[in-house]
């Protein structure tokens, strides 16, 4: 794959393609790039949720009920409190990350 990808980059953009192509071509990169930032991005926020307790708030608060929590709800319930006042915001982002990989729901 790094192979493929590093031919998109070093000769592109491809002459003699159609727009289709040439749109094709685009998609794939663009695909193959978010399938890298995901392979990385993915691990790091799964362990730092972990490490700032996200995981047990989460799990403490659905203990018995389905009880849902926005993000704000859940940065304050964290052991230790973030003095970034984008906290939810960010909260949100690593969320979103983990229940697209069916880590919470």
């Amino acid at each position: 794959m790094s192979n493929h990808l590093q031919d998109h980059l070093t000769t592109y953009p491809k002459s003699g393609l159609t727009k289709e192509e040439q749109e094709a071509d685009e998609k794939m990169v663009s695909l193959q790039a978010e399938s890298i930032v995901n392979t990385v991005a993915f691990p790091m926020v799964l362990k730092a949720a972990l490490e700032l307790g996200v995981i047990d708030a989460v799990a403490a608060a659905g203990k018995g009920n389905d009880m849902w929590l926005s993000p704000s709800e859940i940065v304050v319930r964290l052991p230790n409190k973030p003095t970034n006042p984008e906290a939810p915001e960010l909260l949100d982002r690593m969320l979103r990350l983990l229940v697209s990989h069916s880590i919470l729901k």
